[in-house]
């Protein structure tokens, strides 16, 4: 919200169409079946230069790496960044009672 009162709703919605591209890339290129989540939340933590310079370094890549490898290195890059910044990206599971 102190977001959209300082720099208003259009670039605040512009900045989230930048992050579902980014997260849609990532999805699309570097998902190793279990991954989805991970993304999904780094993508609405960190800042968008920061997501903006992973999904740049991961377009890089070589193609003939396998998906797997991709994933690893992005999930990584992606937890240095957090860590950097002193944030938590893991996804908080609620525990089911039975």
């Amino acid at each position: 919200m102190e977001f959209i009162k300082t720099n208003g709703i259009t670039l605040f919605v512009d900045q989230q169409r930048i992050r579902m591209d980014i997260l849609a890339d990532f999805l699309t290129r570097n998902d190793d079946g279990r991954s989805k989540s991970f993304y999904c939340q780094s993508c609405a933590l960190l800042p968008i230069d920061k997501l903006w310079d992973c999904h740049s370094f991961m377009a890089s890549l070589d193609d003939l790496i396998d998906v797997k490898e991709k994933c690893q290195i992005l999930k990584k890059r992606l937890e240095m960044i957090a860590n950097d910044l002193n944030l938590d990206i893991t996804l908080k599971r609620k525990k089911h009672h039975a």
